[in-house]
């Protein structure tokens, strides 16, 4: 079985009910077309009673990773801790 027969496998084995859907933007320009355009997919989204979220990223604080190979012993990493650190459990 290959990897990706083994993700769907696993994809279909979950609850097919849908509970929230999380949109991020890396957009600069807030209220611009990107925006706008999430928006209104979280609008049609909403309707099917379906919770939505929506997050700018230019408003958050994030660092790349700094290579201190820590999340090998963790296995998550456990020393970088900036905006998307709040974010992580939602995705």
């Amino acid at each position: 079985m290959t990897y990706f027969d083994q993700l769907t496998k696993k994809a279909q084995s979950f609850d097919q009910t849908i509970k929230q859907v999380h949109a991020y933007s890396g957009s600069p320009r807030k209220g611009g077309n990107t925006d706008t355009i999430i928006k209104q997919i979280l609008k049609g989204v909403a309707s099917e009673k379906i919770n939505t979220y929506s997050t700018n990223l230019s408003s958050i604080d994030f660092k790349g990773c700094i290579g201190c190979e820590k999340c090998r012993k963790d296995k998550v990493c456990t020393m970088l801790h900036d905006g998307m650190s709040i974010l992580y459990p939602d995705i």
